[in-house]
């Protein structure tokens, strides 16, 4: 009788083991590998003088960007573009019936930069100096005021050509304008320098020439250079239109990049430009590829047919690439 009742009870209420049997002893569980690495956005030339300046002045700058998705550079580790003239400390004037090609930027350049959510510009270019050297003082000390990193000068002899961002994968880019023809032993010391540091270099020339479609001889040459002395990525600006690309050494070459915001309405090419982002991880570096187009002086991001005949001439023989998106390739480093 008691061992049928035990038997009962056993059965109806098995025994529960404590959890002292197995003290504080945890399983394992499968963690996700966590891939360091760092964003950016580069894109062409940015000018808000003459007509850009007569058209917006009194409703604001930043209306100039209505119809484009300012967001795109926010959020970055690096998000570049050229600066194509001085800032200036005081209002300017409105000369737009001059067509002058000596550019002056108003005060609420600053407020664009910001409003756009870049963090660096290169001053490496042929109008810098516009406003003499009271002007390049005052746009850096305008930019610095701004906390928006800068690189380069008009003449190469600023007292840096590197904007370094400390993301998670480091970033060097190397400003430099080269329509002075000036010697590249400087500047692929300078590439070099920066890839011993462990940085993912970029260098941002201004370079070629303007409304070309096709690279020159001398850009190919320095382009090569800058890739020999340890260069990751080349991305040109100053031709005002959107040139074509190479990979060199397994390197992208983006010759240029065309125009970002202009005035220059006498032709197609000239009223359209390139966005070119990109992630880099230890093992690769992934390049996106947006075109733009200005419309009255104003950027858009091109769709349908008109966006795919720019990637297309672009990126060529397509099998030279891994895709991962229609718009997007795929490098090993």
């Amino acid at each position: 009788m008691v061992l049928a009742l035990s038997l009962y009870l056993l059965f109806v209420f098995p025994v529960k083991h404590s959890n002292s049997i197995l003290p504080n002893i945890k399983f394992p569980t499968a963690t996700p590998e966590q891939i360091s690495s760092s964003t950016f956005l580069f894109t062409g030339d940015l000018m808000l003088d003459r007509l850009v300046y007569h058209n917006f002045k009194t409703e604001g700058l930043e209306h100039i960007f209505d119809n484009f998705d300012r967001g795109i550079f926010s959020g970055k580790d690096v998000s570049v573009f050229n600066l194509e003239g001085p800032i200036s400390p005081v209002p300017i004037d409105d000369d737009f019936s001059t067509d002058s090609l000596i550019f002056n930027f108003p005060p609420e350049t600053i407020s664009v930069l910001q409003y756009l959510g870049v963090n660096g510009v290169s001053l490496a270019n042929n109008h810098t100096f516009n406003a003499g050297a009271d002007g390049f003082s005052s746009t850096k000390e305008a930019l610095d005021k701004a906390g928006i990193s800068y690189a380069g000068s008009e003449n190469n002899n600023s007292n840096s050509n590197i904007m370094s961002f400390k993301s998670e994968i480091p970033i060097s880019v190397v400003c430099v304008n080269l329509l002075p023809n000036p010697s590249l032993n400087p500047i692929t010391e300078e590439i070099r320098s920066e890839k011993e540091k462990g940085n993912f270099v970029i260098v941002y020339p201004h370079w070629g020439n303007e409304y070309n479609v096709e690279h020159s001889k001398s850009q190919e040459n320095a382009g090569h250079q800058f890739i020999n002395a340890g260069a990751d990525a080349v991305f040109g600006s100053h031709p005002h239109v959107v040139q074509d690309m190479e990979i060199y050494q397994g390197k992208p070459i983006v010759y240029s990049m065309g125009n970002f915001v202009f005035d220059q309405l006498f032709s197609k090419k000239t009223q359209q430009g390139l966005l070119v982002g990109g992630k880099i991880t230890k093992s690769s570096l992934e390049l996106s590829f947006s075109p733009i187009k200005l419309v009255n002086t104003q950027p858009q991001l091109m769709r349908g047919e008109e966006r795919q005949a720019i990637i297309d001439k672009l990126l060529g023989d397509k099998n030279q690439y891994s895709f991962v998106g229609s718009n997007t390739i795929k490098l090993t480093r």
